[in-house]
């Protein structure tokens, strides 16, 4: 099930779906881009024409990552319910699992350089055997030269082959950069994954799984780093809503 929020593509879609989605397409080397979409997503894609363009492109799909959506569907007369509801926090390690048993390759680019270490041991204390390569985060995305950083990563990328890139970079940076190198890595899937390994690395504390289906999710990591997320929790939806508001008069 697919409707559209602001002119952005969401898709309805279960965990199971998700799972089936990746795995589908590392079988039969389909390319796709599954990125999700949670209120502070969709405020970065109001204002980001790469993160737009991204999910927008025919080969991407957007699971939901936020009750908000849910709600807004419903609003919006489609059967959404809280199955439809999913983070990489919960559905991912299952799947990494499967990569590590049947020998697929993983690459993971996100975090700080002194964090490339621990963002490893995290992903293989996940699923164990995992053949998973890391490469930090902080570089210019506008550097293309033969010895920067970038170039490293895309040319280990082109010699590991994985069927897996996972991109933690924080929004929209990480969309944005897939966006600039998903037409030209050999990698069935990509999937931007934001904060996904500080909770694994214990950088940062993971909130109660409970609270997502509830929609609390975000008043427990407000709580907890108000400084960092007050623009993103408390200033971000009104920009929505706004948004929505001015659509709404307009149709």
């Amino acid at each position: 099930m697919r409707f559209e929020v602001l002119g952005l593509p969401v898709d309805a879609l279960s965990a199971d779906e998700i799972s089936s989605c990746i795995l589908h397409s590392v079988k039969t080397d389909a390319r796709i881009t599954l990125a999700h979409i949670n209120l502070h997503g969709l405020y970065c894609a109001l204002r980001s024409a790469p993160m737009r363009a991204l999910y927008q492109a025919s080969e991407t799909r957007v699971y939901i990552d936020g009750m908000p959506f849910v709600w807004l569907g419903k609003l919006f007369g489609h059967q959404v319910t809280r199955s439809h509801r999913n983070t990489s926090v919960d559905f991912l390690p299952p799947i990494l699992k499967i990569f590590a048993a049947q020998k697929w390759p993983v690459a993971f680019v996100g975090a700080a350089p002194e964090h490339v270490a621990s963002n490893r041991d995290a992903l293989r204390r996940l699923a164990p055997g995992l053949d998973v390569e890391c490469f930090h985060g902080h570089f210019d995305m506008a550097d293309h030269g033969p010895t920067s950083h970038q170039a490293l990563i895309l040319q280990r990328l082109a010699a590991v082959r994985p069927k897996l890139l996972l991109v933690g970079m924080g929004m929209p940076l990480q969309e944005a950069w897939i966006e600039q190198i998903r037409a030209s890595v050999d990698v069935p899937v990509i999937m931007p994954l934001g904060g996904f390994i500080d909770y694994f690395t214990h950088r940062v504390a993971m909130p109660p799984r409970q609270f997502g289906r509830w929609g609390l999710e975000g008043l427990w990591r407000l709580a907890h780093d108000p400084k960092r997320l007050a623009f993103r929790y408390c200033v971000e939806p009104v920009y929505i809503i706004r948004a929505l508001l001015r659509r709404g008069r307009a149709t």
